[in-house]
């Protein structure tokens, strides 16, 4: 389960990745990605995906793992708030727009 912190991470990591690859462009980056038939963005692809990152935040959603469904339509803001509220649920991340 993705969370805020998580996020941040990927956020600094991207932007790490920018700063350190951009200047290289594809070429420099396809090394890196190992197992797996997806081309390396560009480095504005990498400003676009920095930019919708940004534009994110985390919220939590409770599953009903046997009934593949929500357990309720309610949107939590914290982990623990959902887990209290709904013991038996499983914890799913929601990414949702600020805006």
């Amino acid at each position: 389960m993705l969370t805020v912190r998580d996020l941040v991470t990927i956020r600094v990591a991207l932007r790490y990745w920018q700063e350190e690859m951009g200047p290289h462009g594809i070429p420099g980056m396809r090394p890196y990605y190992l197992n797996t038939t997806a081309e390396p963005l560009s480095s504005q692809e990498l400003d676009d995906l920095g930019k919708r990152l940004r534009a994110v935040r985390i919220r939590y959603v409770g599953l009903d793992y046997r009934e593949t469904q929500l357990a309720d339509l309610r949107i939590w803001n914290t982990e623990e708030e959902l887990v209290r509220d709904l013991p038996s649920a499983w914890p799913a991340t929601l990414i949702m727009p600020t805006n």
